[in-house]
């Protein structure tokens, strides 16, 4: 749906009569099977799993992880041997950008969110598993579709290098 709605001309169109009531729907099937799963007490499960794990921190009965430890552990740990071409796929402009925008957005939107929590797992960012595999998706695309080899793949990485240290150069000058 994303995808559609951002390469049409009149984007708001699609929200307003597709995404709108889809999701309120949705939203009310889960409030009255909630509320009948709770023994008919008006229940918003989302709500409460908030109010429980972030406002009142029993989340951190089960362990606390440090707030970059989705990133280095939990990311890595999840994608594998496919964490390369994740990173090869969020740096490169060559990928197709109105899917690697909506993808990223995904992606940024689930890891951010898990964030909040200072009790974090793998299973709290598995969400965002299939947008990272669009990503991987997207770069061995181009790299069949354009020849990629081990010298472009090299070059690429070191243009990605030296925009880094010179971007680090100028804000740390």
């Amino acid at each position: 749906f994303l995808l559609k709605a951002a390469t049409i001309q009149r984007p708001i169109e699609p929200l307003i009569f597709q995404a709108i009531p889809i999701s309120v729907t949705v939203l009310q099937c889960a409030i009255l099977l909630d509320t009948y799963l709770y023994n008919n007490q008006f229940t918003i499960a989302p709500l409460r799993f908030y109010t429980a794990n972030v406002t009142k921190g029993y989340a951190t009965l089960f362990g606390v992880q440090p707030w970059y430890w989705g990133l280095t552990q939990a990311l890595p740990t999840m994608l594998g041997i496919y964490a390369p071409l994740v990173v090869v796929g969020i740096c490169t402009k060559s990928v197709n950008t109105t899917t690697r925008l909506l993808a990223m957005i995904s992606i940024f939107y689930t890891v951010g969110l898990s964030f909040f929590s200072p009790h974090l797992e793998i299973r709290f960012l598995l969400p965002a598993l299939p947008f990272l595999h669009i990503l991987c998706g997207l770069v061995l695309q181009d790299m069949i579709q354009y020849g990629w080899s081990v010298d472009t793949a090299q070059s690429s990485l070191a243009s990605v290098r030296k925009q880094y240290w010179c971007r680090n150069a100028i804000i740390f000058a």
